[in-house]
């Protein structure tokens, strides 16, 4: 078994070495920006009624596959091609539309239309691209449960691309029409993140001009990256927009995109909140404060810099999704069933280890009802922000309370139909009750609440805590839905 030393160093050296050099977002996008112009003036020539019909025919890694080797090709019929198979390295993944499958493309054709295999460790992407890092035995059984089901439901790499595709497709339309002569400088004259960006929102823009607008911070959850370009860069633009041109902020914790991936995973709380705290510290466009959305687990975050830090302050606070309680189980995985209880508590026993809780992020609002005094002893974070192991310590810290009343509003979104966050109550800041699965107290029946130990309750009787929920599962809401919160609490 590996000292704890050791683990921090390799995960340390190959986060800020490869996770750098093998995984380089921005360089992989303008790549295959200037290989799809390319190939998009071959495809269409000077008639662009046919446009559409390309981009339709073709899936998103073939339209940004490698130049054409059409001079290259072997004589080698498909019959009589070996099969090939491509093992990615570190940081990488399988279905990476920018390295493994336009390479994978590329030999198929240079092989006359060969059976090429790209490897999946894993059984979704972040999974894959994850697990050539971690070893340590009680670490895979919590990465294991929350990759497989958070990674699979909060990050689809393939539903993001399709999606994008078919957004793209349509601004395309818009901005072409029928004459393709200016389709080349329609592309050049957008970044990538701008082509991919979601509807246009026009009939919601809101009459702020651009100086006047305060500044917004966004932090993604668990398994994104603030430079993603099919999540949190569109959602950053549709804000900005929204807003006249406001300054927005996506918080990146690491040096790297994959980085930021992993110590969603790797890195406990605490430091992700004093990272978080450095990072808009040293922000001159928020010197005077910013308005803060959250989403699933960044909202623990953004909680945990109100209350430690609020310097400089956040002004209104929106909460999508946000676990603010905690979870009591792993995702998609009901306590009704007797499995899912049996696993919530197995995960319960390993939660509270001081190596857990200094290297696992989720263990930080692992809150198990059976294990109450476990809990109050190992948690590091959660018990913390909530006041709750004020009987262990000096006193409640009054701080926490201060930052927090002193918000102008809070906006709670709990999605009706999460599997995730177990109990979705938990985005109201309800849970279970202490000592059973079978009960939920209510955002007012909690102790928490009902001691104030924070604030909330002191915040709610000045009526600044307001509450709405989305009818489908975690993080499923519209873009639209979100800008009419903006409107409503930031404006």
């Amino acid at each position: 078994m590996w000292a704890k030393a050791t683990l921090v160093v390799f995960i340390s050296a190959f986060l800020s070495v490869c996770g750098s050099s093998v995984v380089s977002g921005e360089a992989k996008e303008v790549e295959a920006l200037r290989a799809f112009t390319e190939l998009l003036r071959n495809k269409i020539g000077k008639d662009a009624t046919n446009a559409v019909e390309v981009l339709k025919g073709e899936t998103f890694s073939q339209i940004v596959k490698l130049k054409e080797i059409v001079s290259h090709r072997a004589s080698v019929k498909t019959s009589e091609a070996t099969p090939v198979v491509q093992m990615h390295g570190m940081g990488d993944f399988a279905n990476d539309p920018f390295g493994m499958v336009p390479l994978a493309n590329a030999i198929s054709e240079y092989l006359g239309g060969a059976y090429v295999l790209n490897v999946q460790i894993g059984d979704s992407n972040i999974e894959d691209s994850i697990k050539n890092y971690v070893g340590k035995a009680t670490l895979l059984v919590f990465i294991s449960a929350f990759l497989s089901a958070w990674g699979a439901s909060v990050v689809s790499g393939e539903a993001k691309e399709a999606k994008a595709l078919r957004t793209f497709t349509e601004l395309l339309r818009n901005k072409v029409g029928k004459d393709a002569s200016n389709a080349v400088e329609v592309l050049r004259g957008e970044t990538f993140t701008q082509i991919v960006k979601l509807k246009e929102i026009g009939s919601h823009r809101a009459s702020v001009k651009s100086s006047e607008a305060t500044p917004v911070v966004q932090m993604h959850g668990m398994g994104d990256f603030a430079n993603d370009p099919f999540g949190m860069v569109p959602l950053a633009n549709a804000i900005s927009e929204y807003l006249g041109g406001a300054y927005v902020l996506n918080v990146q914790i690491g040096d790297s995109n994959i980085q930021d991936i992993m110590n969603g995973f790797l890195m406990n709380l605490d430091d992700q909140v004093d990272y978080f705290a450095n990072v808009v510290k040293s922000d001159v466009h928020l010197t005077k404060g910013f308005n803060a959305v959250g989403y699933s687990q960044g909202n623990l975050v953004i909680r945990g810099y109100i209350e430690k830090y609020n310097d400089p302050p956040v002004f209104n606070f929106i909460s999508m999704h946000g676990p603010l309680a905690g979870v009591g189980s792993f995702p998609g995985c009901p306590v009704e069933k007797d499995f899912c209880r049996a696993f919530a508590e197995l995960l319960g026993a390993l939660a509270y280890k001081p190596f857990v809780q200094e290297h696992l992020a989720q263990a930080n609002y692992f809150r198990d009802p059976l294990k109450i005094p476990d809990y109050l002893a190992g948690d590091r974070f959660l018990a913390d922000i909530n006041n709750e192991d004020s009987a262990q310590e000096p006193g409640v810290n009054t701080t926490y309370n201060s930052n927090w009343q002193s918000l102008h509003s809070v906006c709670l979104v709990k999605a009706l139909g999460d599997t995730v966050v177990v109990p979705n109550d938990s985005e109201w800041f309800g849970f279970f009750e202490d000592g059973t699965f079978d009960a939920i107290w209510g955002f007012a029946d909690t102790p928490w609440y009902k001691q104030d130990l924070f604030g909330l309750r002191t915040l709610n009787e000045n009526k600044r805590v307001f509450f709405n929920v989305t009818e489908g599962n975690h993080l499923d809401f519209s873009t639209d839905y979100l800008l009419d919160l903006v409107g409503i609490y930031f404006v």
